[in-house]
């Protein structure tokens, strides 16, 4: 079987959708006949939160080097739900005017001294470099080039055009010449969303349309084996809430809803999985709503699996700052075959939920509100699995693994040529 370097500071067990991603793209790629090793940073390098369960998803064997880097060591994270306290604004605008693209500049160093042992003591045949952060694009363009081997970048998240990140002064300018020197040193390239392809596409004549492919987050079958679980009754939310996701308008057409139909207010609760944003906590404490919505806190992925499964209905939040973004988690809401209820939803997430159907998009509180109630006048008909499964066909991981290994085969196509 032939081995692939996979760099990654985003690994298990860091909680995150982009820790997901890769531990899916590790487990699958040796059914597609590729044997990932794993590059990747210390976990006490890592920000909450921690999963120590994800670590299970990756197969006995699998070669992970983890790696000393100079970065500050990990905070805890508020217990029981705590809201969560953003750093000074003073020293999150020095961090983001002086670390170009990121902070994880610092493990580019140490990425490349292993990076560089690990491939030759393993017989890398081509290097994937997977970002965010997306200093570890530009280390993993560095570390291809040294050993003189394809490279392959993962795109979770756009890097340019990320309102998310909107670089201060002078890395307006300096970002997207790194980007593009980055791209221009790339075998072939994948994206999360087809959007981010197309942009990738517009912006870099450097890259041909047959070296750019959507690589969709997806889902991962086993997670969902077995039967339905009973239902829990609740409006479930899993995941990070900041990152312009504004919970707001649907708190306040919760309220309206009950207002108004103060009868379903002892039957009605909503739980939000993850760290809790400050103006989420408040908003919930100013609008009355303590009774009806649970802050859960940080919870296992097992446990978010399970809730999902057994929800009433799930919300989602996309982000407002990176233009027609699609959530990761919403592969994951398709596949758990429960009503979706989505606030603010870009395009592209309206044209999923449409084809998967069982769900309304909601803008403004009255539009929640009124989404509320045909949660509830429906209810008969989302006792079982709901939702056309024919979409799901399209975001099975381990499909996505097999075009991922076709991709690694193809370069050496190219490169042998």
């Amino acid at each position: 079987m032939r081995s692939v370097l996979v760099v990654t500071f985003c690994f298990p067990p860091w909680g995150l959708g982009g820790a997901v991603r890769v531990a899916k793209m590790v487990k699958y790629l040796p059914q597609a006949g590729w044997r990932p090793v794993v590059l990747t940073a210390r976990s006490e390098y890592y920000d909450p939160p921690l999963d120590e369960t994800l670590l299970a998803e990756i197969p006995a064997g699998t070669v992970v080097e983890r790696t000393a880097a100079f970065l500050p060591k990990r905070k805890a994270l508020p217990e029981g739900g705590a809201p969560v306290t953003p750093p000074p604004a003073l020293l999150r605008w020095a961090v983001r005017l002086l670390a170009v693209p990121d902070l994880q500049l610092a493990w580019i160093p140490a990425l490349l001294k292993h990076g560089e042992a690990l491939a030759r003591r393993e017989g890398c045949e081509a290097v994937m470099a997977v970002g965010p952060p997306h200093s570890v694009l530009l280390g993993g363009a560095l570390l291809a080039r040294r050993l003189d081997l394809p490279l392959v970048l993962d795109l979770k998240d756009p890097w340019v055009g990320n309102a998310g990140l909107s670089p201060p002064g002078p890395r307006r300018w300096v970002e997207p010449l790194l980007e593009r020197w980055v791209m221009g040193r790339s075998s072939h390239v994948t994206t999360a969303t087809d959007i981010h392809r197309r942009d990738l596409l517009e912006r870099h004549p450097c890259l041909f349309r047959s070296r750019v492919s959507w690589l969709a987050n997806g889902f991962d079958p086993e997670d969902f084996a077995g039967p339905t679980p009973a239902s829990s009754g609740a409006l479930v939310h899993g995941g990070y809430l900041g990152w312009g996701r504004d919970v707001t308008p649907f708190l306040e057409g919760l309220e309206d809803f009950l207002n108004a139909r103060p009868q379903e207010r002892p039957k009605t609760r909503v739980r939000f999985l993850g760290p809790v944003p400050a103006p989420l906590a408040e908003a919930v404490r100013r609008l009355g709503l303590e009774d009806v919505v649970s802050l859960a806190g940080t919870v296992s992925r097992s446990q978010y699996l399970a809730e999902i499964r057994a929800a009433r209905a799930l919300l989602l939040f996309p982000t407002t700052r990176i233009p027609d973004a699609v959530p990761g988690k919403l592969y994951e809401y398709l596949a758990a075959r429960r009503p979706i209820l989505a606030v603010g939803a870009p395009n592209p997430v309206r044209g999923l939920l449409n084809m998967y159907g069982a769900s309304r998009c909601a803008d403004s509180p009255a539009e929640v509100a009124g989404a509320l109630g045909w949660l509830r006048s429906e209810n008969g008909a989302f006792a079982g699995p709901v939702g056309h499964p024919d979409v799901l066909d399209m975001f099975n991981r381990r499909q996505g693994a097999v075009k991922l290994g076709q991709i690694l085969e193809s370069l050496e196509k190219v490169e042998a040529a």
